[in-house]
């Protein structure tokens, strides 16, 4: 029986010729040139000569070379047979699904999720022949969007919604902050972060943040913002930036103007802080100390000064939500860590943060640990906290039972002490033993 598509139009092989970036044909039928060979002059796929490469260098010619789609569909039949190394055919199938691409998107995308690729071209669970499609989303990207979300394509359409996102935020960023409520959430971040990232800073990164803050608010909208406005580059003089968001009413510019302030004092020390605090009115103290935490970088020196004027505002709620993450990520001494923990007040939304602020301290040296807890007077809500944590880093860190057993006997809180001890028997369920 014949194999289909032998007998394919010279202008299917033309066509394939052209997408594939020259004057050869790329395509071995019976280990030599196909019987419609390449253009005068050039050697086929199966000589030597040729190598088998595809030449990439190039745009691909197959739409200018007024390619139908039963041209492409032909064409790309006959890549199917092609003898070449899986990494040649890649190539040679990339530049043939962007040239389709332009002519009709649709049969382009269905073709490209219908070939499996093995684990050496397909890493970290992307579908490599998607990459073609980069340069026509970002020509036509509403058109490749409906498209996409078509139903269509099953599966596939996270594969080429991810696709679009990539190639699209960065050239429309407007386009895509816009349309933030229509990605899936696994995607929204990457979106924002491309989209402000290309941005380049001044009036386009501003109007994509505007975009952004004139969302309904809500957590949503305050998350997006967060990731928006960490694009804001450093820079600029604070009293001057004050000024400004302190004069602007409220909605998406006052959002940009203290997001810009904040961002200035990056790398403020607690001094420089202090004197912004001084010249910021009362009322406006926790929304100016939640803008300077959301733009604090890992080394940012400002973390724990500006966690106290929030705490001092009354913003309770974002320090018990972020504040044992912001502890976690920043660069901070554990003894200056420890230290700043002594000084929390004793309330339900500073105990995972004292907790956060005297693990590793304790955990690094536990006989200078005791001895620290030792000058901590008895009763002190911050003692049996500090103990219990002992008793943790002891277990986890340190795989001593015995330290950990002396801190449960030392807590004077009984609940405490009862939910330390719960603490430790799930170490012990880890260990598979009786935590002896």
């Amino acid at each position: 029986m014949k194999k289909p598509r032998r007998m394919a139009s010279h202008a299917a092989v033309f066509l394939l010729g052209l997408a594939l970036g020259g004057g050869t044909l790329l395509l071995r039928h019976g280990g030599g040139a196909g019987q419609d060979g390449g253009r005068e002059g050039g050697s086929g796929a199966g000589d030597p000569a040729g190598g088998g490469e595809a030449k990439t260098g190039k745009r691909p010619q197959a739409a200018r070379a007024g390619g139908s789609r039963e041209e492409f569909r032909a064409a790309w039949e006959l890549l199917a047979e092609s003898k070449d190394p899986i990494r040649v055919r890649l190539q040679q199938q990339q530049l043939l699904l962007e040239a389709w691409a332009e002519v009709d998107l649709e049969a382009a995308m269905q073709a490209a999720l219908g070939e499996a690729w093995d684990d050496d071209a397909n890493k970290g669970g992307e579908h490599p022949l998607v990459y073609a499609f980069a340069k026509v989303f970002a020509e036509r990207p509403l058109e490749a969007w409906r498209l996409i979300g078509s139903g269509k394509f099953g599966v596939g359409a996270q594969l080429l919604r991810t696709q679009w996102i990539q190639a699209v935020a960065p050239k429309h960023g407007m386009l895509v902050a816009s349309m933030l409520p229509e990605l899936p959430p696994s995607n929204r971040e990457a979106a924002i972060m491309l989209a402000t990232r290309r941005a380049g800073g001044g009036e386009k990164l501003t109007r994509i943040i505007e975009q952004i803050a004139g969302f309904p608010p809500g957590p949503e909208t305050e998350e997006w913002l967060r990731l928006a406005t960490k694009a804001i580059p450093d820079g600029g003089d604070p009293v001057e930036l004050r000024g400004r968001w302190l004069g602007v009413a409220e909605g998406a510019k006052r959002e940009v103007a203290i997001q810009t302030w904040a961002a200035s004092l990056r790398q403020a020390d607690e001094a420089k802080l202090a004197v912004e605090w001084a010249g910021i009115p009362e009322a406006e103290r926790g929304e100016a100390a939640k803008a300077v935490l959301q733009q604090l970088y890992p080394d940012s020196r400002g973390l724990l000064p500006a966690m106290n004027v929030a705490m001092a505002s009354g913003e309770w709620q974002l320090i018990a939500k972020q504040g044992p993450e912001w502890l976690r990520e920043h660069e901070i001494a554990p003894q200056q860590l420890a230290e700043w923990g002594m000084t929390l007040p004793e309330r339900a939304e500073t105990v995972e943060l004292f907790h956060r602020s005297v693990d590793r301290y304790i955990g690094e040296d536990l006989p200078r640990a005791r001895e620290w807890i030792a000058e901590m007077p008895e009763g002190d809500w911050r003692r049996d906290r500090a103990l219990a944590e002992y008793s943790q880093q002891s277990l986890w860190k340190h795989g001593n039972a015995e330290e950990s057993q002396w801190a449960l006997e030392q807590i004077g809180n009984p609940e405490l002490r009862k939910n330390a001890e719960g603490w430790r028997g799930d170490w012990a369920a880890a260990r598979g033993g009786s935590g002896n």
